[in-house]
């Protein structure tokens, strides 16, 4: 076996008309695009091994069905052969919330835009060709962490409607659990010049100021920032939603004058300020600064080399075992990519809590995890049992939007993905 990793990477603009109806905000239309939504790509080999395709697209979600489109278009041109099987894919959505919807079973968080999926499904296949046609570049891998304090928890029992009731809602809670790590890879040349970076964080995608124009919401300015920072504005930059099912940005209302319902002046004084939409420059300020955070770490010498060892796993159960009655069956999967002997991203297919990371940790003490998730099919929220009893939109609500109706946790989450994790091998 030989330890050289080479690499093909590259990025393409998604380009649509207007007005366009996003998916994040319930069928809000938007009249402009602020910044271009992007698909990242890269192509990794090594040895014999089938190639890894890692995808990162600025949408809410994508789908295992636009997998399998790109990946019968690419047999067709004869660019992959029996040897590369879905799991190769590594497909992730930013979470982007200011975006067309590309996944038409979830109509109660937008309506289903065909001519968009469409668009994106043809640059991606466009771009992944160019990609196992083009030149490929042995590349030295590099990895580094950096603890950032951008996010809060959003889970809190505050009263709620009167003085007598309380309720779990969607409410800063600034010592509540989230992982405020943001990961990165980086791949050099032999020039030492990087050619493509990974970056992983936790933070709901909902941070723009404006909710009725497309843009990329900060995972853009993250990749904006980084190839300015190395004077390449071509540079493939992939991110990936990290544990952020209960996970928003830090923005908060500031004052009380606004308040006018005693609950509400009630909460205030108990519990602290509430969730606020972002105004321009303050928007600016946060998500520049978290962009900055993430360029340093890329380009620092905190990034440390690793010995690649590149392979992929998944497991998957059906999604009844532990969330139920389905209106159609699903499953629920979780992806190991290893990317050196004791580095791996685990990617799920769902929004999850931060109190994941802990659990994961535990299960693979001699393992560094990145974890990932809005790979492939996303069915909703993944709380653990103990948040069950607690409620909340991220438990008992999120149902409906996300048209699987009637469903109930019926098991324990957390064990089910015990389960499949110890599946995977040492």
């Amino acid at each position: 076996m030989t330890d050289q990793l080479y690499i093909a990477s590259g990025k393409r603009a998604i380009q649509l008309t207007l007005p366009r109806t996003l998916m994040g905000y319930r069928n809000l239309t938007a009249s402009a695009v602020d910044a271009p939504l992007e698909i990242n790509a890269s192509v990794l080999w090594q040895d014999a091994r089938p190639p890894i395709f890692m995808l990162s697209t600025d949408v809410l979600y994508v789908t295992d069905a636009m997998k399998h489109a790109v990946m019968q278009a690419l047999a067709k041109r004869n660019l992959v052969n029996e040897t590369t099987q879905e799991d190769h894919f590594f497909w992730g959505a930013t979470h982007n919330h200011h975006a067309p919807a590309c996944d038409e079973n979830k109509p109660g968080l937008g309506t289903f835009d065909a001519e968009f999926t469409d668009t994106v499904l043809r640059e991606t296949i466009d771009l992944l060709s160019d990609l196992l046609t083009g030149e490929k570049v042995g590349v030295r891998m590099y990895f580094g962490t950096q603890q950032l304090s951008f996010s809060t928890n959003r889970r809190r029992r505050v009263f709620f409607e009167n003085m007598f009731q309380r309720q779990m809602r969607v409410y800063p809670n600034l010592t509540g659990p989230a992982d405020h790590t943001a990961y990165a890879f980086a791949f050099k040349d032999a020039s030492d010049t990087i050619r493509s970076s990974f970056v992983f964080y936790g933070c709901h995608t909902v941070s723009y100021f404006d909710r009725t124009r497309i843009t990329a919401d900060y995972p853009g300015v993250i990749r904006e920032s980084l190839r300015t920072k190395l004077t390449n504005p071509d540079l493939p930059v992939l991110f990936f939603q990290g544990l952020s099912g209960n996970v928003n940005p830090r923005k908060f209302k500031q004052g009380i004058a606004h308040l006018r319902n005693p609950v509400d002046i009630l909460n205030r004084l108990l519990f602290g300020p509430t969730f606020a939409q972002f105004d321009k420059k303050r928007y600016q300020d946060w998500a520049e600064g978290l962009a900055r955070s993430v360029s340093d770490l890329v380009t620092s010498d905190m990034m440390k080399p690793l010995a690649p060892d590149v392979a992929v796993d998944a497991q998957k159960v059906p999604l009844e075992t532990f969330l139920a009655p389905l209106p159609v069956p699903q499953d629920f999967k979780i992806t190991r990519l290893q990317l050196s002997a004791q580095t791996a991203i685990y990617g799920f297919g769902a929004e999850v809590f931060a109190e994941y990371k802990t659990l994961l940790e535990n299960l693979r003490p001699d393992e560094t995890i990145i974890p990932a998730t809005c790979i492939g099919d996303t069915f909703g929220y993944l709380p653990m049992e103990r948040h069950i009893p607690e409620g909340g939109y991220e438990v008992e609500r999120f149902q409906e939007p996300f048209s699987i109706n009637d469903a109930k946790f019926i098991s324990s989450p957390d064990e089910t993905v015990k389960r499949l994790v110890d599946k995977f091998c040492p």
